[in-house]
């Protein structure tokens, strides 16, 4: 490498920390460096090639990066630019230092792998379903139940590591129901150091009133929550709206509807509002809920319940629920199977003529 490539290499290098705002890249070849001196074996820095794309970085420059810059050739400038631009060194693999959220968090090596599959599962559908777009703004939506608080304190890790180049803003939306704690998020929120928004708005008296006598709240309660989602995330200059459902929440969907509605459909990971204006995020796609529970547990959340919903017995989705517990005790692992089947789907060995051409099928005339 000439004096001139790694001039150039170190400019970029410093675009790349100013774009992602953090020394990932930096901390990668740190890791790469003790590796090799243990090794004794050339490694390559595993920087993703959609990074490359998404912040512009020529081809040339990229290939640089990875094949020489591990050597250390122009490590020590590399140090001494980084410092100038105020950034701290974090790796993923660094569990020493963390975001406030995760403040007070068990030492256990087992807690420490529970955030790092969060993190990791997170990040894979993240990734995977496209969700991040440029200049993004998402509103994460906070109701105080485990899995809302496990979003909130994964994304802003991965934000806080430089995975997540997107701002974020939380948002509560009281919906006045009765024994509500209203000062329980803002309190948390405001300890934390998390830019939010509390609104209240009240859609429970509204559910009560229209909801017949033995149906249950959730259809318009969800309806009603939504719309004022949207209305808050314009307000705020959002193109995202960011919820906490989770693999487990998706698998019961997709059986209610099986059941109950006659259609293979389930909650999906990213779509787009009927406005056509604002995206909605469901990052926790891959996170099983029992991972999410024993996360909350372990950072001693302030829980809220649900009680408008939560106060109803015989709620389909419970017992959808109470299915999938009895398959997942007699067969462990059941629940990740029924998720892969729903990322496998074969159109051609259903029966919706929508999503197949049967009557496009015909024979090769060659083989006659």
């Amino acid at each position: 490498m000439t004096l001139i490539e790694r001039d150039h290499l170190l400019a970029h290098i410093q675009d790349l920390i100013r774009d992602h705002g953090t020394l990932r890249v930096l901390g990668q070849i740190l890791k790469l460096k003790l590796m090799r001196r243990r090794t004794k074996r050339v490694m390559h820095l595993p920087l993703n090639p959609h990074i490359r794309r998404d912040i512009g970085c020529p081809l040339r420059i990229y290939r640089l990066i990875r094949s020489n810059f591990f050597k250390g050739l122009a490590h020590p400038r590399a140090i001494a630019t980084c410092q100038q631009l105020g950034h701290k060194e974090r790796m993923l693999d660094d569990d020493t230092e963390i975001h406030p959220l995760f403040e007070g968090a068990p030492k256990t090596t087992e807690f420490k792998k529970l955030r790092k599959r969060l993190l990791r599962k997170t990040r894979e559908a993240i990734e995977h379903y496209g969700m991040i777009e440029p200049g993004a703004r998402w509103l994460v939506c906070l109701s105080g139940g485990k899995d809302s608080y496990t979003l909130l304190a994964v994304l802003y890790e991965l934000k806080w590591r430089g995975l997540l180049p997107v701002d974020l803003i939380a948002c509560n939306l009281d919906q006045g129901q009765p024994g509500f704690p209203a000062t329980v998020l803002p309190e948390f929120l405001e300890r934390m150091q998390v830019p939010h928004r509390i609104e209240y708005r009240d859609t429970y008296s509204v559910v009560m009133d229209k909801t017949p006598a033995g149906r249950t709240f959730c259809a318009l309660c969800s309806r009603l929550r939504r719309a004022n989602l949207y209305r808050i995330a314009r307000e705020e200059g959002c193109s995202a709206v960011v919820l906490g459902h989770h693999r487990d929440d998706v698998l019961e969907t997709f059986f209610m509807n099986l059941f109950h509605g006659g259609r293979l459909a389930t909650m999906p990971p990213k779509l787009v509002n009927e406005d056509k204006d604002l995206f909605l995020y469901r990052p926790l796609v891959h996170v099983a809920e029992q991972d999410c529970q024993a996360f909350a547990k372990a950072m001693n959340y302030p829980i809220i319940p649900c009680d408008l919903c939560g106060s109803q017995d015989g709620l389909q989705r419970q017992q959808v629920k109470a299915i999938l517990d009895g398959w997942e005790a007699n067969h462990p692992g059941r629940r990740n199977v029924l998720f892969r089947a729903l990322t496998n789907a074969r159109p051609s060995h259903l029966l919706d003529s929508k999503l197949f051409d049967f009557l496009g099928l015909a024979l090769d005339p060659q083989c006659e």
